[in-house]
C-alpha cells in the first residue's frame, strides 16, 4: 500500500508586481520632510495666522498626493494610521472645526482661515514623518536636524547680543531723539524716514510702534523668532539633546574629538539659553534633566555616575551664569522678577477662563484668541496676549474640547509609553542603543543632515529672495553653517531616555509660556511625545503577493487613489483660499506702504490699497490702511465737504466687517466721528460716535483710553451722570496703569484734565 506523503506548504511567488520589482524611495520623502520640518525654525513661527508659512503647508500636502501616488502603484496604503496618529488628528480636528465655524458665521477670517491650513499641514507633518521613518531612525533624524537648528540659532543669539542688538539700540535712541525734536532741519528729516524705513518704525499707531521700539531695546537674543521665549524653548529641547549625546559617550568612552566638539556645542547652546532670560525654558531644561536620569536609569537614580553628572551638570549651570552676569546678559531683575511674572501668567489664565466660560464646546477658533481675551482682561492685566500662554488652555480655548481630548490623549500616551520604556529589560536598552547610532547603511547619519540643510535652507532662501525684498544674507550664511557643520560635527545620537527628557521639557515650557498655534513648536512636541520606543519599521512597504486577496487589493488601490485625490484638491484649495490671496494682498500693501514713505503719493497708494482688498476679501487690513488714508485726506482737506471722512468710515466699516470682535477698530471708528462731531456740531455723527464707544468699551471694559473716549463722547452728548461714571473708571484705571508701571497705557495730561473736569 503506498502512503501518499505530505507535501511542505509552498508560498506563492509574487506575480509581477511593481513593489516586489523596485525598491521604495522613501529616503527622498524622508528628506523632504525633514527638510520642511527644519525650515520652520528658520521662519518666524509666530507669523502663522498672518500666511506667512503658508507655502510650507502647500509643500506638505502636495508631498502627501505624490506619496499617495507611489504607494498605489506599488499596492500599498499611503498611511498606517495608529492610536498616536488618532489622538493628533483629534487634536487637529478640534482646531479645524473651531475655525471652520469661524469662517462660516462671524469672527477675524482670514486668521482662522490661515490657521485651519496650518493645522491641517501639522497634523498631515507628524502621520507622514512617523511613516516614512521608523521610530528609531525618527528619533535619530529630527534629534540630529534638532541639534544642529539650535547650534545655528544659538551662534546667531549670541552674535545677535553682541553685535545686532548694540547697534540697534543705538539706532532707536537716535530716532526717539529726533521725534521728540521740536523742529528738524531737511537732513535731520531725511535721517528720521531713513531710520523709520530701517527700523520698522513708520505707522499712524503710537503704540504699537513705542511696543516695537521696546523690543528693539531689549537684550533677549530671538534668533530666526519674533520672541525670545520661542527660541528658548527650542534651545531646552537641543541642550536636553545634546547634553544626553555627550554623556553617552563619556560613558561609551568616545573619542576625545568627538567628545570636545560635543561639549563645545552643548555649550554654546546653554549660554544662548541663559542670554534669552527665558525663566520658563530654564524651568523646562531643569525639569528635564531629572527626567531624563530617571528614563535612563530607572529606579537607580542614587548611582555613583547618575551623582557625578548632576554635579557636573550644576557646576556648568553655576559658571554659565556666572559668565551671563560678566557680559551683561543676566542681571539681578531676572529672577528678583520671577514673582511678577508667575503673577502675569495667573492673570492670563484667569482671563482665559472666562473665554472658555464663555467659548466651552468649540472654543473661538484658532487666529481668534486675542479679541475674546480683551473682553474678559484684567484690569491689571499687562499685556493683551494672543495665546492664554498655558498649553492646555491654548487647546481648549482655540479649539475647543475636541483639541483639548485631542491634546490629553497625546500626553497620556506619552506617558504611559515612557513608563514601559523605564520598565524595559536589559535586552532591550542594548538593542536601543545599537540602533541609536544605526549602521553604515544608515541614511540618518552626516549625509542625510547634509542633503536635509541644503534643500530646506536652500529652499527658504529661493522663495523668501523671490517672494520679498528682504535680505536673505543671513539665511545664506545659516546655510553654509549648516554645511559646515554636517559635514564636521561627529555621528551621535541621542537616546530613547534624552529623547522623552525632550518631550518632558517642551511639555513644561509650553504650561507657562505658550506656543501650541505654532507650527515649528506643535509639530516638535507632537513628534517628541508619539515617537514610540521601537515599533514595526513604517518605511518599507508590505507588496500585495500572489496570496492576497483580490478585494484587499483594491481597496489598498482605492485608499491611496483617495488619499491623493484628498491631498491634491486640498493643495489647490489652500492655495486658492489661503496662499495666493495672502501673497498678492501682502504684495500689494507693500507697494501702498512703499508709495506712501519716500515721497508720498496717496493716490498710487490708494490703488494699491484697493487693490489689495480685491486680492484678498478676508483680510482687515487693506481696509484699515485705506481708511487711515481717507481719514488723513479728510483732515488735510481744504474744501468744506464730508466726501472724503465718509469714503474713511465706509472703509473702517468694511475692515470692521472682516474682524467684528476687535473692539480696537471699534475704539479707533468712535473717534474719528466723535472728533468730527464735535469740529462740525454734527449731532448725528456724535451719537454715532456714542454707538461706536460703547461698542469699544463692551468689548474692552478694562482699557483706560476706550473709556476716556466714550466719557467724552457722552459729555458732549449732554448725558454727564453717565460720562462722569465712565470717566471715574477711565481714571481709576489710569491710577492703576500708573501703580503697576504700565505707562505705555497711561492718559495724557489734556485727557486726564478734561476727564477730571466732569
Amino acid at each position: 500500500m503506498t502512503v501518499k506523503r505530505k507535501q511542505p506548504n509552498r508560498v506563492a511567488a509574487p506575480v509581477n508586481h511593481p513593489a516586489a520589482a523596485k525598491p521604495y524611495p522613501s529616503g527622498l520623502f524622508a528628506t523632504l520632510g525633514l527638510a520642511l520640518f527644519a525650515v520652520r525654525f528658520f521662519v518666524p513661527a509666530e507669523s502663522a495666522a498672518l500666511g506667512d508659512t503658508l507655502w510650507i503647508v502647500v509643500l506638505w500636502l502636495l508631498a502627501g498626493c505624490f506619496w499617495s501616488l507611489l504607494a498605489y502603484r506599488n499596492g500599498e496604503r499611503p498611511l498606517r494610521l495608529d492610536r498616536y496618529d488618532a489622538a493628533v488628528w483629534l487634536l487637529v480636528a478640534g482646531h479645524v472645526i473651531s475655525a471652520g465655524v469661524v469662517v462660516a458665521t462671524a469672527g477675524q477670517q482670514r486668521a482662522a482661515l490661515n490657521m485651519l491650513w496650518e493645522w491641517i499641514g501639522v497634523g498631515l507633518a507628524v502621520s507622514l514623518l512617523r511613516r516614512w521613518l521608523p521610530a528609531v531612525a525618527l528619533r535619530r533624524q529630527v534629534s540630529g536636524v534638532v541639534c544642529v537648528s539650535c547650534i545655528l540659532l544659538a551662534g546667531l543669539g549670541v552674535w545677535q547680543f553682541i553685535v545686532w542688538m548694540p547697534a540697534n539700540r543705538a539706532l532707536v535712541e537716535e530716532f526717539q531723539e529726533l521725534t521728540a525734536a521740536d523742529s528738524l532741519t531737511r537732513v535731520e528729516a531725511d535721517r528720521l524716514s531713513e531710520l523709520q524705513r530701517d527700523l520698522g518704525a513708520a505707522g499712524n499707531d503710537r503704540a504699537a510702534q513705542q511696543a516695537y521700539l521696546e523690543r528693539l531695546l531689549a537684550s533677549e537674543p530671538i534668533g530666526r523668532f519674533a520672541l525670545a521665549n520661542t527660541l528658548a524653548g527650542l534651545l531646552a529641547v537641543g541642550l536636553l539633546f545634546l547634553g544626553s549625546a555627550t554623556a553617552d559617550c563619556v560613558v561609551n568612552r568616545g573619542s576625545r574629538g568627538r567628545l570636545v566638539a560635543l561639549a563645545a556645542c552643548l555649550l554654546l547652546v546653554a549660554y544662548c539659553l541663559i542670554l534669552t532670560k527665558s525663566r520658563t525654558a530654564w524651568l523646562a531644561a531643569l525639569c528635564g534633566l531629572p527626567a531624563w536620569a530617571y528614563f535612563a536609569q530607572g529606579r537607580r537614580l542614587l548611582s555613583r555616575r547618575f551623582v557625578g553628572g548632576g554635579l557636573a551638570a550644576a557646576i556648568l549651570v553655576i559658571a554659565l551664569a556666572i559668565v551671563g552676569v560678566l557680559t551683561g546678559g543676566l542681571d539681578r531683575f531676572v529672577l528678583s522678577e520671577a514673582p511678577k511674572s508667575m503673577r502675569y501668567r495667573l492673570e492670563y489664565w484667569r482671563g482665559t477662563w472666562g473665554v472658555i466660560t464663555e467659548h466651552p464646546v468649540l472654543g473661538v477658533g484658532p487666529g481668534n484668541f486675542r479679541q475674546h481675551y480683551l473682553k474678559h482682561k484684567l484690569p491689571e492685566s499687562s499685556e493683551e496676549i494672543l495665546d492664554p500662554h498655558n498649553l492646555l488652555l491654548d487647546a481648549w480655548a482655540n479649539g475647543g474640547l475636541i483639541a483639548l481630548a485631542g491634546l490629553v490623549a497625546v500626553v497620556a500616551l506619552f506617558i504611559i509609553g515612557a513608563r514601559r520604556s523605564v520598565a524595559a529589560s536589559p535586552a532591550a536598552a542594548t538593542a536601543e542603543r545599537r540602533d541609536r547610532h544605526g549602521d553604515a547603511s544608515d541614511p540618518g547619519g552626516r549625509w542625510m543632515l547634509l542633503r536635509v540643510g541644503v534643500c530646506g535652507l536652500g529652499l527658504t532662501c529661493l522663495y523668501l529672495w523671490g517672494m520679498t525684498a528682504g535680505s536673505i544674507e543671513q539665511l545664506v550664511y545659516l546655510l553654509l553653517a549648516w554645511v559646515l557643520l554636517a559635514c564636521l560635527l561627529p555621528r551621535f545620537g541621542v537616546s530613547q531616555a534624552g529623547w522623552q527628557a525632550g518631550g518632558v521639557a517642551l511639555l513644561v515650557h509650553l504650561l507657562a509660556a505658550g506656543g501650541l498655534g505654532m507650527p515649528a513648536v506643535c509639530v516638535l512636541l507632537l513628534l517628541l511625545l508619539t515617537a514610540e520606543p521601537r515599533p514595526a519599521p513604517a518605511g518599507r512597504p508590505h507588496p500585495i503577493g500572489a496570496d492576497d486577496s483580490q478585494p484587499n487589493e483594491r481597496a489598498t488601490r482605492s485608499f491611496a487613489l483617495s488619499f491623493c485625490a484628498v491631498t491634491g484638491a486640498a493643495a489647490a484649495a489652500c492655495v486658492w483660499t489661503a496662499y495666493m490671496p495672502v501673497l498678492m494682498s501682502r504684495t500689494f500693501v507693500a507697494a501702498a506702504e512703499h508709495a506712501m514713505s519716500a515721497r508720498p503719493n496717496p493716490e498710487l497708494a490708494r490703488r494699491d490699497l484697493q487693490h489689495a482688498t480685491e486680492s484678498d476679501p478676508l483680510d482687515p487690513t487693506p481696509w484699515m490702511l485705506l481708511a487711515q488714508l481717507d481719514h488723513q485726506a479728510s483732515l488735510l482737506s481744504q474744501r468744506n465737504t464730508d466726501r472724503e471722512f465718509e469714503n474713511a468710515v465706509a472703509s473702517m466699516a468694511e475692515s470692521i466687517n472682516r474682524d467684528p470682535i476687535s473692539p480696537k477698530r471699534y475704539w479707533i471708528l468712535g473717534q474719528w466721528q466723535l472728533k468730527r462731531a464735535l469740529r462740525t456740531d454734527n449731532e448725528r455723527l456724535l451719537k454715532d460716535a456714542i454707538r461706536s464707544l460703547q461698542t469699544a468699551a463692551n468689548g474692552y471694559p478694562n482699557h483706560s483710553g476706550i473709556q476716556a473716549s466714550l466719557a467724552e463722547s457722552l459729555a458732549a452728548a449732554g448725558e454727564t451722570e453717565e460720562a462722569r461714571l465712565h470717566a471715574s473708571r477711565a481714571l481709576e484705571l489710569n491710577d492703576l496703569n500708573h501703580s503697576l508701571g504700565h505707562y505705555d497705557r497711561l492718559l495724557d495730561d489734556d485727557t486726564r484734565q478734561r476727564l477730571e473736569a466732569l
